[in-house]
């Protein structure tokens, strides 16, 4: 599960860092410049976070570049916090000189900017290979349709950071004394440590926090950042979503009025929660076993207004009981709820019963269930009005969720509902046809709640995001039972998501308004009927559609505004169009973004890319049979991306005229030669070159001063490299050779080279020896050599060296002697991720490799600090 949360951190602490390019701070320090190059690389590595996060499960290259991307997002991070401190330490001299004891001595500010625009280059440096990476690894872009925003305070984190501690033992004792010694009678709240910026304060208070004595002589710790802007509200927040547990004398708090707390952690509430009748916030509420912890506590909590989450309720016992929390008669104020079961449990007797007791209030707006085992909805959701008359029980709501109700066998009526903007449902097994009840049980001569304007029926006449996933034995989504003009189903829908329904094989097609539409692993009948009819679609992403040749004819004819095409893993795709000479590009003035990746029989493109009048990024990808690319001429001075995969021996005409990319990768081209002089490409930041078996040179890239990250991969012909590379990612060679070829012809580097990835393979049993020569080099990441023991001697010969970081080396067990390991001294950081020998013998306290590597500054070994 560890995995699942890297993107989610990496995208807040990115975040966080975008605040560094705010208008006043960069033209105060000289080096806006930067700062734009900074923002701009986040805003592009946010948007394909997302994607990056779903694959990261499958896709081991995923995980390593999120990995990556995290080490960046902290030295970011510490970063921020060395610029946090000294705008707080001009204000307080500013302000009061006299008044401030300073630790430390005073920096030169002139020092102190060089310093910051160095440190700002390496993460620029940096995300540049991430960047690089991305079209490589195949990661989708999404829109980033906001950025959080965060103050310039100083945030941190409670990991030793990468700069060394020396002479600070003293100071960290005597906090520690201070905090823990037996002569303090009273309770400390405050210890300042107060100091100019990047001098090693927070370092300190890391040391304190991690020091084994304070950790024994308090319970409970938890690192909050305490900014300059004293947010209470905040601080509490931050320090409640570590909670595990609530006062266990809660109870006779008894005009207690709002508990705002996270369920993240806290696994149990307190006995006789019931008795706090004056409470009118609690999100959540987890049922027990035990007296006092039962479902009844929630009966007389009258006054609870807003959002409730209701968790195990397999603890409840029949309908009778489930009615006791009240929820219809006396929790008017709730306006969102949910009701989870636990997801590892057996049996389901009383799921059914249980939520028939659970009936909401009818003006909720929010309604979720979760991991519900019975085999049919209760019937106060399948209604479609209420007992009283015509008022409809969901009459107010505007989003429901069903998740992983495994044993349904049918989806609720919804389409009578005049409110509803957003329907999820997920991973239904029992599913296998959604059918007419869908929509209505009403007649076309039904309740004027469905009508709208000239006595015309609207279903889902509010509808804005439909999600359809995890639903594997859907067969069939049926249409309405009356498509005639009187009848109109979906007026405002515009998403449409449906994933991993591989055996959906028919869908309607009345989808008037539909803006966007993602299509992941369905039959191709059923993409047929979906995009029959549209017309209005901004945005199209495919994957995985079996027996998809080529788009539906009229997909591109009719959605003129498209923007933005992606497609994915259409195996048995041949053409993007029908006719593969077509001109369908005339079509498709309005796209910026076309990609498709992994389609393994794809053999044409069409041409004439003259009409895509708007295009700014062309990618294709992985596609091993296609015969030619197609002519970029005519859009040349429009793109700024361009990722190419062919079979031809040249590369297209008029790549030459190319000179505002900023990104080139040639992918995949199995027959490709030579590649034309790109001296004229000045804005190109990035080239990568992957997967081309007869490639025997390419151009001097000497003149592309914008130029700051080559990838070279599986290019086992090419004799030479260019002059003057400052990163180079080079490797898999031929899968039976057990040694890394010559690196001879990459030797003309050794003064320039400041960044190497060597990507090995299964037979790999050292590193190739030329590598003591790059005396230059800054940065090392060694990927996969599985069979290599020991690290040389010679690594210690890298006296430059300060970042070196070991990938799944399965059987690497040795580092070099601690003496070579010493002449390492500007090594800042060592990372050792998925090589489980050295990782048992590089613990703390273990065997000989720890004294190897103690004195390193950051150690981090599977994802954990050491």
């Amino acid at each position: 599960m560890a995995e699942l949360v890297l993107s989610v951190v990496a995208e807040g602490i990115m975040a966080k860092v975008m605040s560094l390019t705010s208008e006043h701070i960069s033209s105060a320090w000289g080096f806006k410049e930067e700062l734009r190059k900074l923002r701009e690389s986040l805003t592009k590595i946010q948007a394909v976070l997302n994607d990056a996060e779903k694959r990261q499960v499958s896709d081991e290259s995923v995980r390593i570049w999120l990995l990556e991307l995290k080490d960046v997002a902290y030295r970011a991070d510490n970063v921020l916090d060395v610029f946090g401190y000294e705008i707080l330490r001009q204000k307080v001299e500013t302000q009061n000189k006299k008044k401030v004891r300073s630790f430390f001595s005073l920096s030169n500010p002139i020092v102190f900017s060089f310093k910051m625009v160095n440190k700002i280059k390496n993460i620029n440096q940096s995300l540049d290979r991430i960047k690089t990476d991305i079209a490589v690894i195949g990661l989708r872009m999404e829109s980033v349709n906001s950025i959080p925003k965060f103050s310039l305070d100083r945030e941190t984190d409670s990991f030793i950071d990468d700069s060394e501690v020396i002479g600070r033992g003293d100071d960290v004792l005597e906090i520690v004394n201070l905090l823990i010694g037996a002569g303090n009678q009273q309770a400390i709240s405050v210890i300042p440590i107060v100091g100019m910026a990047g001098l090693g304060k927070t370092t300190i208070a890391k040391l304190v926090y991690k020091h084994e004595l304070v950790k024994k002589h308090f319970d409970v710790m938890i690192w909050v950042c305490v900014s300059e802007d004293f947010d209470v509200k905040k601080i509490l927040r931050e320090i409640l979503e570590f909670l595990d547990k609530l006062p266990k004398d809660l109870r006779n708090l008894i005009n207690l009025r709002h508990i705002n707390i996270s369920h993240r952690y806290i696994k149990q509430l307190p006995i006789d929660m019931g008795r706090l009748t004056c409470l009118q916030t609690l999100p959540f509420f987890v049922i027990g076993q035990d007296a006092g912890r039962g479902i009844e506590e929630l009966g007389c909590l009258s006054q609870l207004r807003g959002e409730l989450d209701i968790y195990n309720l397999e603890y409840v016992r029949d309908k009778e009981e489930a009615k006791t929390a009240n929820l219809a008669s006396r929790k008017a104020g709730l306006h969102k709820l949910g009701f989870h079961w636990s997801s590892e449990r057996e049996g389901n007797n009383n799921d059914v019963d249980v939520l028939e007791g659970l009936q909401p209030n009818p003006h909720l707006k929010s309604l979720e269930i979760q991991n519900f085992m019975g085999e049919r909805f209760p019937s106060w959701i399948l209604a479609s009005d209420n007992s009283m008359g015509d008022l409809l029980i969901f009459n107010h709501l505007l989003e429901i969720r069903l998740s992983y109700c495994k044993k349904c066998e049918e989806i609720p009526t919804l389409g009578h509902l005049p409110c509803l903007k957003v329907i999820e449902i997920k991973g239904m097994d029992n599913v296998k046809c959604i059918g007419t009840e869908f929509y209505s049980n009403y007649s076309a001569e039904g309740s004027s709640n469905i009508r709208g304007d000239s006595d015309r029926i609207m279903l889902f006449p509010a509808l804005k995001r439909l999600v359809l996933m995890n639903m594997p034995n859907l067969m069939e989504w049926k249409d309405t039972t009356e498509p005639t003009t009187r009848v109109v189903v979906f007026p405002c829908l515009e998403e449409l998501t449906i994933q991993e329904c591989g055996q959906m094989k028919s869908a309607p097609c009345h989808f008037p308004f539909l803006k966007k539409l993602k299509i992941r692993k369905i039959c191709s009948t059923a993409f047929e009927n979906i995009s029959s009819k549209l017309t209005t679609l901004t945005s199209l992403d495919i994957g995985y559609i079996s027996g998809l040749a080529y788009l539906p004819e009229q997909v591109l004819k009719n959605n003129t505004s498209l923007m933005s095409l992606e497609i994915w893993y259409c195996d048995d795709m041949v053409s993007i169009s029908i006719s593969p000479h077509e001109d369908v590009w005339a079509f498709c003035t309005s796209l910026r973004s076309f990609f498709i990746s992994s389609c393994k029989k794809l053999s044409y493109l069409p041409d004439a890319l003259h009409n895509l009048r708007s295009i700014e990024k062309f990618v294709v990808a992985n596609c091993p049979n296609l015969r030619s690319f197609p002519s970029i001429q005519g859009v040349a001075s429009l793109l700024r991306s361009l990722v190419m995969s062919c079979g031809d021996e040249v590369l297209p005409i008029g790549l030459q005229s190319c000179t505002s990319l900023s990104e080139l990768s040639i992918t995949t081209c199995p027959n490709l030669i030579s590649i034309p002089d790109l001296r004229e490409f000045h804005s190109l930041t990035q080239l990568g070159i992957w997967n081309c078996p007869n490639l025997k040179s390419i151009p001097d890239l000497q003149e592309l001063h914008s130029l700051t990250e080559v990838g070279i991969s599986k290019c086992r012909k090419l004799p030479r490299l260019p002059e003057c590379l400052k990163s180079l990612t080079i490797g898999g060679f031929h899968e039976e050779l057990d040694a890394f070829p010559s690196l001879s012809s990459i030797q003309h580097l050794h003064a320039s080279l400041q960044t190497l990835r060597l990507d090995g393979w299964a037979n790999l049993n050292s590193l190739p020896d030329e590598i003591q020569r790059f005396t230059a080099l800054k940065r090392l990441r060694i990927w996969r050599f599985h069979v290599m023991e020991a690290l040389p001697e010679w690594l210690g010969n890298l006296s430059s060296l300060q970042s070196l970081s070991l990938f799944r080396c399965k059987n690497l067990t040795y580092l070099p002697t601690a003496q070579a390991m010493r002449r390492l001294i500007k090594l800042e950081e060592l990372r050792i991720h998925d090589c489980p020998k050295l990782k048992e013998r590089c613990g703390k306290g273990s065997d000989t490799e720890w004294s190897k590597i103690a004195h390193i500054p950051e150690i981090i070994i599977d994802r954990e600090y050491i």
